[in-house]
């Protein structure tokens, strides 16, 4: 085992609540021969990864912003990918920062900036506009991880939601969202019953829509031919219609019956995932703004 191999495991593999999560970047893995075990039928980054790729098609110069960025997964495979464009990873879990510096360091990759800061109600004001924003699987720990104090339990996360997204409104071009449905990860303490799919769409389409964001796509996972799990879209009317004010819920519930979500264990491979476009104006960005800038 080489040296920088053993640094990454070391910072990788801590005891925290969000350690031993993220996939390790292709890239990193067939340079060093390095991987982590994840235990795929239940999580993984992979099939989430090859959807966003394709969907955000992203051209030269354009600035993407990684808020939660754990071990950096998202953020490092696509400045890898794109070494044309600028990325900033948000994180406060300091093994996950210096992961994320350690792998961007030994790879010279030098579009990529790191924030060892989370980003919370307030921090938002400070963000520099960007045109991608990655926010997977974080809002739902306010109240716990961050901004304790303003969600006082599962039913003040929509009107919570909807002030911080509305922000996020204002500092993104296009948003990739998806979080959990249940409170702080604490499965006592149901945002949405996790098994009612289309409980969590019209959810989102609600909150997203009255934050200033519209919904391009939305996906849940599957399995191909193969057995591979991927992700595959709604049909957009579908999506549209989830935001009426009497959504048709019997046509939802059956479409989403045709991802054959129960094959899957646990919550993860169950909540959407989507991408947004802002509808809002673009905020002014502050004199103590971080990170790249459009």
């Amino acid at each position: 085992m080489n040296q920088l191999q053993q640094q990454l495991q070391q910072l990788y593999g801590d005891s925290s609540k969000h350690a031993n999560y993220q996939n390790v970047p292709a890239f990193v893995q067939e340079a060093l021969g390095y991987q982590e075990t994840i235990d795929e039928s239940w999580r993984g980054d992979r099939a989430r990864y090859a959807w966003l790729t394709p969907a955000l098609e992203l051209s030269a110069h354009q600035t993407v912003a990684d808020i939660g960025a754990n071990t950096g997964f998202f953020v490092l495979s696509l400045a890898h990918r794109h070494p044309d464009c600028s990325f900033v990873a948000y994180e406060s879990h300091p093994n996950h920062v210096d992961f994320i510096r350690l792998v961007v360091d030994a790879f010279e990759l030098g579009n990529v900036a790191v924030e060892a800061q989370p980003v919370d109600l307030a921090a938002i004001d400070q963000l520099p506009h960007c045109d991608v924003l990655l926010h997977l699987n974080v809002l739902h720990h306010a109240g716990h991880d961050f901004d304790r104090g303003l969600v006082a339990g599962p039913q003040a996360l929509a009107p919570y939601a909807q002030a911080y997204l509305s922000k996020l409104a204002g500092k993104g071009s296009r948003l990739v969202f998806q979080m959990g449905y249940n409170w702080g990860g604490d499965k006592a303490q149901p945002i949405v019953d996790p098994h009612d799919q289309a409980g969590m769409v019209r959810w989102l389409t609600d909150v997203l829509g009255r934050s200033g964001w519209q919904v391009q796509a939305l996906a849940f996972a599957t399995r191909d031919e193969r057995g591979d799990i991927v992700y595959r879209n709604l049909p957009p009317a579908l999506i549209a219609a989830a935001g009426q004010p009497q959504p048709d819920s019997a046509a939802l519930s059956q479409a989403i019956a045709g991802y054959h979500l129960g094959q899957f264990k646990g919550e993860f491979y169950r909540r959407p995932l989507l991408i947004c476009r802002s509808t809002a104006p673009r905020a002014a960005q502050t004199p103590e703004s971080k990170g790249v800038s459009a």
